[in-house]
C-alpha cells in the first residue's frame, strides 16, 4: 500500500479521534467553561501524559519503528523461518518486558508522592488546588501506564501496515470521557465531575489498549514473554535516548507553557487549551498523519541495500511531495482560522460557561498558534526523514533549541511586553489577554525549529527540487478564497455555507492554478458509477 493511502486511512482515522477530542472539549466548556477547576483537570491529564509523549508514541515509534523495520527487510530475505527465528519479535517482546519495569518504578513514585509532581509542574497554583490535583493524580497515573503499553502497540501495528487500528484506538478513550460528562455533567458539582472524569481516564485507557492487544499480540507470538532477548535491543536503548530527550524538551515546552499559564489569570490555562484542540486537529491530521505513514517506508528505503547516494535521493523527493501535499491543506486552514475562526468557536465552545469574551481569546489565541502551523507540520515530517537515518541526536539538539527559544519569548511576552500592551490592571480584562503570549512564543520558535532541522537535512541529503512557485500558487489561492468568504459573509450569516464557499473557493483557484490532489474527473467517474 503506497505511503499517500496509508497517509489518508491515517489522517481519517486522527480526523474521527480528534472530532472525539473535539465534542469532549465541548463538553468540557459547556459544564466546567474556563474555571479553576477546569484548569486543575487539564493540569492533572497533562502531567501523565507528559510521561505519555515521553515514553509512548512518538518516542516508540521514532525509536523502535527503524530498528523493527531493518529486521523485517532482512529477515524477508532469508527462507524457511520458523516462527521463533525471527528476531523482530524478539525485539518487541524483549522491548516490551524493559517498558513494564520501567513503568512500574514511574508509576510507584507518582502514586506514592504526587504533590512533589504538582509542586513542580504547577507551582502557580492555590494551596486547595494543588490538593484536589494531586487526588486526581493517583486516580489518572495507572492510565498513563496503560496508554505507553498502547503507543507500543501502536509501533508493531504501524510496522505491519494496520494503521486504521492503531488510530482509530483512541476514539475508546474518548468515548469513556464522552459519556461521563453526557452521563454526569450538570448532575453533579463541579468537583465531582472531574473525578468521575479522572476514572474515565482510567477506563478510557483500559479500552485504547484492549482494542489494539489482540492483533498486537498475534503479531509478536508472546511464547516466552518472560525470557525473550534480542541482541537488537541494545540499538533501541541507543536510539531511544537521544528520542527520549527530543520528544522531553518538547513535552518540557509543553508544561512550561502550563506553568507559565499558571501564573496568570484564572483560566488560562483552559484557554490555551481549547485553542490548542482546534490547533491540534489540522496539525494531527496533516501533519502527525503524513510523518506517521512515512517513517516505516522511510525506515525500509534507509534500510534496503541501495548505496547511500540513491537512499538519500530517493527520502528527499519523499520529502518534497509530502511538503506539497502538506502546505496543500494547511495553508488554507490558517486562512480558514484568521476569517472564520471566532464564528466557529462560537458555535463549538458557546454555553452559559462559555461566553463572547472566551470565544475572542481563544480565536486570539488560536492565531497565534496558527503562526507555527506549516512549520510544525514539516519538522514533523524532516524529523521522520532523520530518525530514519539514525540522526537521532540531530533532532534532539534541535529540538533543545526550539524548547528554550519558546520559554526565552513566552516569559518577555507574559511578563515584559504583553502588560504594557494590555491594561493589566483589569484582570478579567488585560491579565486573560496575556495567555497569547505563550501561543506567539510557540509559532516563532515552531519556525526557528523547522528553519534548522531543512538545512540540516539539505546538508546531509543533497539539494532538494524548489516548489518556491506552488506555495506562492496555493498562498494566492488562499488569499482568493479569504476574500470571497468574507464577502459572503457580509450578505449571508450562515457559517455552513460560508465555509462552503471557502472550501469550493480554494479547491476551484488551486485546481486552476494546477493542483490535482482532488481528481474532479475521476471523482466524477466514481459518483456515475
Amino acid at each position: 500500500m503506497s505511503g499517500k493511502i496509508n497517509s489518508y486511512i491515517i489522517g481519517i482515522c486522527i480526523i474521527l479521534s480528534r472530532l472525539a477530542g473535539l465534542l469532549r472539549e465541548i463538553l468540557l466548556a459547556r459544564y466546567l467553561g474556563a474555571s479553576g477547576l477546569a484548569d486543575i483537570f487539564r493540569a492533572a491529564i497533562r502531567i501523565p501524559n507528559f510521561l505519555q509523549n515521553l515514553l509512548g508514541e512518538g518516542v516508540l515509534s521514532a525509536a523502535f519503528i527503524p530498528s523493527y523495520q531493518k529486521l523485517r527487510v532482512e529477515q524477508s530475505e532469508q527462507e524457511n523461518l520458523s516462527d521463533n527465528s525471527h528476531e523482530e519479535k524478539k525485539l518487541a517482546l524483549h522491548t516490551l518486558r524493559l517498558l513494564l519495569y520501567l513503568l512500574t518504578f514511574i508509576l510507584c513514585i507518582g502514586m506514592t508522592f504526587p504533590e512533589y509532581f504538582v509542586s513542580i509542574l504547577a507551582p502557580g497554583f492555590p494551596e486547595d488546588n494543588k490538593q484536589t490535583l494531586a487526588e486526581l493524580l493517583q486516580i489518572i497515573f495507572p492510565g498513563t501506564a496503560l496508554l505507553v503499553i498502547s503507543a507500543w502497540c501502536l509501533s508493531i501495528l504501524n510496522s505491519h501496515s494496520y494503521f486504521a487500528l492503531s488510530y482509530s484506538a483512541p476514539l475508546a478513550w474518548n468515548f469513556m470521557l464522552i459519556s461521563c460528562l453526557v452521563y454526569f455533567g450538570g448532575k453533579v458539582s463541579d468537583l465531582s465531575l472531574v473525578k468521575y472524569l479522572s476514572y474515565a481516564f482510567l477506563l478510557g485507557s483500559s479500552a485504547q489498549l484492549l482494542v489494539q492487544l489482540p492483533k498486537t499480540l498475534s503479531l509478536t507470538s508472546i511464547k516466552n514473554f518472560l525470557t525473550t532477548t534480542s541482541t537488537s535491543t541494545s540499538e533501541v536503548l541507543k536510539n531511544i535516548v537521544p528520542v527520549i530527550f527530543s520528544r522531553g524538551v518538547v513535552q518540557v515546552s509543553a508544561y512550561l507553557d502550563t506553568i507559565i499559564a499558571s501564573f496568570l489569570a484564572v483560566g488560562s490555562l483552559s484557554i490555551l487549551s481549547y485553542a490548542q484542540a482546534l490547533f491540534l486537529l489540522p496539525f494531527s491530521v496533516f501533519g502527525m498523519s503524513i510523518a506517521a505513514a512515512e517513517l516505516p517506508s522511510m525506515s525500509s528505503i534507509s534500510a534496503s541495500s541501495n548505496n547511500a547516494i540513491d537512499r538519500k535521493n530517493t527520502l528527499a523527493l519523499k520529502i518534497v511531495a509530502n511538503t506539497e501535499r502538506i502546505l496543500f491543506f494547511v495553508i488554507p486552514t490558517i486562512f480558514a482560522f484568521i476569517i472564520l475562526g471566532q464564528e466557529v468557536i462560537w458555535l463549538v465552545f458557546s454555553s452559559k460557561q462559555f461566553k463572547h469574551e472566551e470565544t475572542q481569546l481563544v480565536w486570539l489565541t488560536l492565531i497565534m498558534l496558527s503562526i507555527g502551523l506549516i512549520p510544525s507540520c514539516l519538522s514533523r515530517l524532516y524529523s521522520s526523514a532523520l530518525y530514519s537515518l539514525q540522526y537521532h541526536k540531530l533532532v534532539t539538539k534541535i529540538s533543545v533549541i526550539r524548547v528554550v527559544s519558546s520559554l526565552i519569548l513566552s516569559l518577555f511576552f507574559c511578563f515584559h511586553l504583553f502588560p504594557i500592551l494590555f491594561d493589566t490592571e483589569q484582570e478579567l480584562i488585560g491579565q486573560r489577554y496575556l495567555v497569547l503570549g505563550i501561543a506567539l512564543a510557540s509559532g516563532i520558535s515552531s519556525w526557528i525549529e523547522f528553519t534548522i532541522i531543512k538545512f540540516s537535512s539539505h546538508s546531509r541529503m543533497g539539494e532538494f527540487p524548489s516548489y518556491f512557485s506552488k506555495i506562492i500558487r496555493l498562498i494566492l489561492s488562499g488569499v482568493i478564497a479569504s476574500v470571497l468568504c468574507f464577502l459572503s459573509k457580509q450578505l449571508i450569516s450562515n457559517i455552513v455555507i460560508n465555509c462552503l464557499i471557502f472550501s469550493l473557493s480554494y479547491l476551484g483557484v488551486t485546481y486552476w492554478f494546477g493542483f490535482r490532489e482532488f481528481n474532479f474527473k475521476k471523482f466524477k467517474k466514481r459518483f456515475k458509477a
